[in-house]
């Protein structure tokens, strides 16, 4: 694991990519965990993908999520925790953006 962080810490553009990927990720996998939790329960016959879903969601947000914790206490030489919460609401305002983004494109589809 030290041999990782060494390279990372040489190589400031492979760690900024790193920590881009795992937040989208992470974005959008919230923002899909949830859109299973509210609009798509109830719609479809099976009662145990309707509760798995979301929680395999909130599942890889939560690996991601430490992911990019990891990546961000490494870089900025802070606590671990404080750089989770960091990450979290990072993953939060991505998935607010993803959401948006979806949107539009749907709309701008609809219009033509």
């Amino acid at each position: 694991m030290e041999r990782l962080t060494n390279y990372l810490e040489l190589h400031k553009g492979i760690r900024s990519a790193a920590l881009a990927s795992c937040l989208l990720v992470a974005s959008v996998a919230f923002y899909f965990a949830i859109g299973f939790s509210f609009f798509l329960i109830g719609n479809r016959p099976n009662p145990l993908l309707d509760r798995l879903l979301p929680v395999s969601s909130i599942a890889i947000v939560a690996i991601f999520d430490l992911g990019s914790a990891w990546l961000l206490q490494r870089s900025r030489q802070q606590r671990f925790w404080s750089a989770f919460v960091l990450s979290l609401a990072a993953t939060i305002g991505g998935a607010f953006l993803v959401g948006v983004t979806l949107f539009s494109i749907a709309a701008l589809t609809a219009i033509k």
